[in-house]
């Protein structure tokens, strides 16, 4: 049921409290706040000004949401930027926002040492040379963390 206010200001104010006990939570990016907001009020009237706000306190910022996220889910999660880039483009991130983001956080990152961590948190050794069937099996577990080609000949 839609709430009902007494004034555009009201309004605006109830909006913009919303968005920011959403961003104090965790960071959001600009689609994924709009996509919640809009569940919870149905304005983009009173939608819009309040992400304006929150734009000029930089309260939400795509690129800077975008560079965490990816540093987070490549160092933490153990990602390749390949997953890593789709789930910022299914964020709503716009896809010149991730090159830009990528670009500085693969600077940051080592990505045949990422993959190889990855690998040894996932099997334990096994003798080398590996079995065919062997090989197989942790290509295919680094394809799907994200990883490229290029990185998985390096590392498996």
């Amino acid at each position: 049921m839609e709430k009902s206010f007494q004034s555009i200001e009201e309004e605006y104010r109830y909006v913009y409290d919303l968005a920011l006990r959403l961003l104090t939570r965790r960071a959001h990016g600009e689609a994924e706040l709009i996509a919640k907001l809009r569940l919870r009020h149905n304005s983009m009237a009173a939608i819009e000004p309040a992400l304006q706000r929150c734009r000029e306190l930089n309260y939400l910022n795509d690129a800077r949401f975008a560079e965490d996220r990816l540093r987070s889910r490549l160092t933490n999660r153990g990602w390749g930027p390949i997953r890593a880039r789709l789930e910022l483009r299914s964020l709503g991130i716009c896809p010149e926002t991730i090159d830009i983001a990528m670009e500085q956080v693969m600077a940051e990152v080592d990505l045949v040492t990422l993959a190889a961590g990855v690998l040894e948190r996932r099997f334990s050794p096994a003798p080398r040379p590996l079995s065919l069937k062997e090989r197989k099996r942790r290509q295919a577990f680094l394809f799907r963390r994200g990883f490229d080609h290029e990185t998985i000949a390096c590392v498996v």
